[in-house]
C-alpha cells in the first residue's frame, strides 16, 4: 500500500464509525520502530469494553485494516446501543427502588417495561 492508500483505508474507517452514529469518530494509524502497525479508534463506545479507545494490531497493514473492519463489524448500530443505555439506566432505577422499598404499585410498571425491552433487544424485532 502507498500512503494515499493508507490514508484512504483510515479514512474508510472513521466513516464506517460515523454510519454506526459513534459520536467524534477518529481513526490514526501508527507505526513504532520494532512493532507491528497499529489503528487506533476513537469514539463514545467503539471499544470492545464499551470505552472510546481501541487499539488494534496486525502485522502487515492488510491483516491491519482487516482486523479494524472486523472490530468495527462487531459494533452493534447506534438505535441498539441506545436500547441496552436505556435498559441498563432502568435496571439501576428497579435496583434503587427495591433498596428504597418502593411499593409494589409503583414497581410493575418498571419491571414490566424492563421485560418488554429486554425482550425487544434480545429479538430484534424491527421490520425487515
Amino acid at each position: 500500500m502507498n500512503s494515499s492508500e493508507i490514508q484512504e483505508a483510515v479514512d474508510d474507517l472513521c466513516e464506517r464509525m460515523m454510519d454506526l452514529g459513534i459520536p467524534k469518530p477518529k481513526a490514526q494509524i501508527q507505526f513504532e520502530s520494532y512493532s507491528d502497525p497499529e489503528v487506533c479508534l476513537w469514539g463514545e463506545g467503539v471499544a470492545s469494553d464499551g470505552g472510546n479507545l481501541e487499539l488494534i494490531e496486525g502485522s502487515t497493514l492488510t491483516e491491519l485494516f482487516g482486523n479494524a473492519n472486523r472490530h468495527l463489524d462487531k459494533i452493534p448500530p447506534k438505535e441498539d446501543r441506545q436500547k441496552r443505555e436505556i435498559a441498563n439506566l432502568l435496571a439501576k432505577v428497579i435496583d434503587k427502588g427495591n433498596e428504597y422499598g418502593v411499593e409494589v404499585e409503583f414497581m410493575n410498571p418498571l419491571r414490566e417495561t424492563m421485560k418488554k425491552l429486554s425482550e425487544n433487544i434480545i429479538t430484534d424485532q424491527r421490520a425487515a
